[in-house]
């Protein structure tokens, strides 16, 4: 990590620390703690089955991806990839593509495929989990239109209509790349490049984006039956998240916490938050946004920080494991050049 990026993470992640602390000091620690011990660990057990069953269910989506293009790689390393990657999502201000990189590295060393066919995997693997998360978004969307437009702020209206025109329009844009075989993101980066801002560097980086956008587009058109498996994979694995506050506050009234168009907008304004997020894993960010949200279908800020201390338990436990794999593979392993990569 260079010094400036290291710096920009420190006062990322202090800001954040800060903010989570003033938020404890404001709900009141004592009433959290209340709330975590109503509940009981069986919810935060319930929690981690449903956040490690959703991301189970997108590395399998990942490795028949890999699979069909005639890579037999074991799911252990699927998972071990996918961890590593975890914790780069996790200590980077992006909740979703931070750490994909160091998987698709990870998975090219072990087992000397070709980087850019195995960085056009991930791609692959994330816009169909950005698919899922567009219809979910689009259908919770109109739920929540339909069941608290007048209670919901202008603003929220207006940022909610601005979001979803700017993921549809991202993904039809995306689509036809990669069925067309478009490339978007080289002359992108070549653009940027020739303003000034790090010449060199996106100029080299805009050259394997090219190529990886090249097989973005062989792997994705290729074996259309197994695009299709993986993609409903994928789809069921965001069962498992837009129903992940069901597996925590059962616990809480041991009853159905909330209907469908609560969910719908539990689920739409936490993806809002995640994508305006600036700190590392949206410390004190998601925290606050999602008390404002839990208030809105009738949960207080201790009930909403408990559901928190669950989510970011989960967080941790597969962060730490993610940072263990890293080095113990090491750096060395993940950043050398691989003189045995084969393609196709």
């Amino acid at each position: 990590m260079e010094k400036k990026g290291f710096l920009t993470f420190m006062i990322g992640a202090a800001a954040g620390i800060l903010i989570i602390v003033f938020i404890c000091h404001q709900v009141g620690t004592e009433k959290i703690w209340n709330q975590i011990s109503t509940v009981g660990p069986l919810a935060f057990i319930a929690f981690f089955f449903n956040y490690s069953i959703a991301m189970l269910l997108q590395g399998k989506g990942w490795q028949i991806i890999l699979k069909a293009n005639g890579y037999e790689i074991k799911f252990k390393d699927i998972f071990y990839a996918t961890c590593m990657g975890q914790a780069g999502n996790f200590l980077t201000p992006s909740a979703y593509i931070g750490g994909e990189p160091i998987r698709a590295v990870y998975i090219s060393r072990k087992y000397g495929i070709r980087k850019r066919l195995v960085f056009a995997s991930v791609f692959i693997a994330k816009f169909q989990e950005f698919t899922c998360f567009l219809l979910a978004i689009i259908i919770g969307s109109i739920e929540v239109y339909i069941h608290y437009f007048k209670m919901l702020p202008l603003g929220v209206k207006i940022l909610l209509l601005i979001f979803n025109i700017f993921i549809l329009l991202s993904f039809i844009l995306l689509q036809y790349s990669i069925m067309k075989g478009k490339q978007i993101l080289r002359p992108a980066l070549k653009k940027i490049a020739y303003l000034g801002l790090s010449p060199r560097k996106l100029t080299r980086a805009a050259f394997y984006v090219g190529e990886s956008e090249k097989w973005i587009h062989k792997l994705y058109v290729a074996n259309p039956k197994s695009t299709i498996k993986s993609f409903f994979l994928i789809l069921f694995s965001m069962f498992f998240i837009f129903t992940k506050p069901m597996f925590f506050f059962i616990f809480l009234n041991n009853k159905i916490p909330f209907n469908f168009p609560e969910l719908s907008l539990i689920f739409v304004l936490t993806q809002i938050v995640l994508a305006l997020q600036f700190t590392p894993g949206g410390f004190g960010i998601l925290e606050g946004g999602q008390i404002g949200t839990y208030a809105i279908v009738g949960y207080d800020p201790p009930s909403a920080m408990a559901y928190l201390a669950s989510m970011r338990l989960s967080d941790i436990t597969y962060v730490s494991l993610g940072i263990f794999l890293i080095t113990n593979y090491g750096l060395t392993f993940l950043l050398t050049k691989n003189k045995k990569e084969k393609s196709i």
